[in-house]
């Protein structure tokens, strides 16, 4: 059964899936792990943006197309669709059940005025042959590339170190002068720390810190 659902109404149903097809098609786990924004996913429907085609077998949801609808934003004259996400769970991909969901999502989009729909595919995991059949072209490359995030955090981390070190004489200051304050007369003053020697060390171990950023990238 195919059939146009509310987000609000699959939205607990959808979640096992959505792991199943990060586990199964998404690339660079080890560095994007799964963290859908479900609350920006009800602002789209709520918006009237979202269209959740589903695929079910005596009643279980068995496969999900998500499409975003919005006017273009180069030809606002016209309604695009571009797919979020399409999934079908293993054990039901015999047969034309892929071929019967896109094609009832594509019929709903054209009747309600859509001018162009485009859809994705994974090198590694391609239905174009599906889609050709549907009468859909094959129009251009998309190219990704990964950056290095682990490699940003710790810099990142770095840059956060570096500050507080340059901050650390003034923080020190401040801590003896809150000491002398609370010294009873008769309780000789804190000793006073060389803030040149420290302020040098902190330089010391920022440009250290710095250096080993470097050599890592």
């Amino acid at each position: 059964m195919y059939q146009l659902e509310s987000y609000t109404n699959i939205k607990h149903e959808i979640k096992p899936l959505i792991e199943q097809h990060y586990q199964e098609i998404a690339l660079n786990k080890d560095k994007i792990k799964l963290n859908p924004d479900w609350k920006e996913y009800v602002r789209l429907d709520q918006l009237g943006a979202l269209r959740c085609y589903t695929a079910r077998k005596d009643g279980e949801l068995i496969g999900y197309f998500v499409v975003i609808v919005s006017k273009s934003l180069h030809y606002m004259d016209h309604l695009f669709a571009n797919n979020d996400v399409i999934f079908l769970a293993k054990g039901h991909r015999k047969g034309l059940t892929g071929y019967k969901l896109l094609k009832f999502a594509t019929e709903q989009l054209e009747s309600e005025g859509v001018s162009l729909m485009m859809v994705n595919t994974k090198i590694h995991q391609p239905f174009d042959k599906i889609l050709e059949r549907l009468g859909y072209n094959n129009i251009e490359r998309v190219y990704s590339k990964c950056f290095k995030a682990h490699l940003r955090a710790a810099r990142d981390g770095l840059v956060g170190s570096a500050k507080a070190l340059a901050n650390l004489p003034t923080t020190l200051q401040k801590l003896d002068a809150a000491a002398d304050a609370l010294c009873e007369p008769d309780i000789p003053p804190v000793p006073k720390r060389d803030w040149l020697t420290t302020a040098v060390a902190a330089l010391g171990l920022a440009v250290a810190l710095g250096a080993l950023w470097l050599a890592s990238v």
